[in-house]
């Protein structure tokens, strides 16, 4: 699917969403986007991290931390710091998906979602697991803002169906509700994680069958059956949610079989384009092309609200973050990571607050913000820092 501009829509989300976000133009801030803040890596804190994990092939998943360690070890042995170059590009839903890599000889990407063994160490940065971010740290003198928004697709899907059941279920943790009715057993950060990778497995079109699968591999046996039943519990709970999935399932049935493009019109009014090989899934190397072609379709929706979301949100932070020093670190899927002088961290936590707050409140989209001052960026919250002057 790539971006491109067309008359008419086949799923019009502006009208579904009431709104009219201007296009964002990333020429107005491009010099701020890609000057991104360097992360220094600590470095004892690396070598005893190194220690503990066992030796890992070179080219694994990116959700093992080994190789991500060796990764941004031996980019800290090349750098005092390291420092990430930005290539963007324009992908499915219009997101703009941000690859990193050391700053050497210009811009590179990286594969995917894995780290590949090169003469020149790269890292996905937004690849690093959570458990060794905590090793990644601001530059001399800065602290990090870091924002998240909280259940961003079913937040989206709450604004573009006006589910009323799924909108009183954001008003509490989602996540939460879901894990503690389907895993009880465990501790409650243990059935919000299963909740969370539930309520994700099933907006992205999951079955029942990669449902089972991924709580086996999160340590959780169900059967089948099981998980069958709790999808279906799922869509019948948010039925209008259900009613929308039907509607795009049958509206892309209807162009593949036609041999006919589908349209797709996000909250800015860009227009995204599915070709007949990508309604056929005919790239895609799985046993369901077709299925899987289907569930990119439907996820794309979501794809392209939250992506309106994080540029409308990054150009209002730009338009006023360069007065006090904030820039961008890691711009993520439904967030952002910012570095700010110590001096102004209060005043750099309220602008990005409310930078995200006006940017969903433009798009439309009724979810909720996680902000935090860090001295790392997988560490603990700091205390409030004192308000700097202009």
């Amino acid at each position: 699917m790539r971006f491109e501009r067309c008359r008419s829509a086949d799923v019009s989300l502006r009208e579904r969403l009431h709104s009219k976000v201007p296009p964002t133009s990333f020429e107005d801030w491009a010099e701020w986007f890609y000057d991104l803040a360097p992360l220094r890596v600590d470095p004892a804190g690396m070598q005893a991290a190194l220690q503990a994990v066992a030796p890992v092939q070179r080219v694994v998943e990116f959700y093992s931390p080994g190789p991500v360690l060796e990764h941004l070890a031996e980019a800290g042995r090349l750098h005092e710091s390291v420092s990430f170059n930005l290539a963007h590009r324009e992908y499915r839903g219009g997101r703009t998906y941000c690859f990193y890599h050391p700053d050497r000889d210009g811009l590179d990407v990286t594969t995917g979602g894995y780290l590949r063994e090169s003469d020149d160490p790269r890292v996905h940065l937004q690849a690093v697991p959570r458990a060794v971010r905590h090793l990644l740290l601001p530059p001399p003198e800065h602290v990090l803002v870091n924002v998240d928004i909280k259940s961003c697709f079913l937040a989206a899907a709450a604004a573009l169906t006006g589910d009323p059941v799924l909108r009183a279920d954001l008003d509490q943790d989602v996540h939460q509700l879901w894990g503690d009715h389907l895993v009880p057993e465990l501790d409650r950060e243990g059935r919000k994680g299963i909740g969370k990778l539930f309520n994700n497995a099933l907006i992205g079109g999951m079955t029942e069958f990669g449902v089972a699968r991924a709580f086996e591999e999160r340590g959780v046996r169900v059967t089948v059956d099981r998980a069958r039943a709790a999808t279906a519990e799922w869509w019948s709970r948010y039925s209008r949610f259900a009613d929308l999935r039907l509607h795009v399932w049958a509206m892309h049935e209807r162009h593949r079989r036609a041999r006919s493009a589908m349209w797709i019109e996000a909250p800015d009014g860009r227009m995204f384009h599915f070709d007949t090989r990508a309604l056929d899934g005919t790239d895609r190397h799985e046993a369901d092309p077709i299925g899987g072609a289907r569930r990119s379709t439907f996820s794309s929706l979501f794809r392209a609200v939250e992506g309106c979301v994080l540029d409308r949100a990054l150009a209002l932070v730009a338009a006023e973050g360069y007065k006090l020093g904030v820039r961008l670190v890691v711009p993520m899927y439904d967030g952002a990571l910012f570095a700010v002088p110590e001096r102004y961290g209060g005043c750099g936590k309220a602008l990005v607050g409310g930078a995200f707050r006006q940017a969903l409140l433009d798009v439309g989209v009724p979810a909720r913000l996680d902000l935090e001052l860090r001295r790392a960026w997988g560490g603990p919250p700091e205390p409030e820092v004192p308000e700097g002057r202009d």
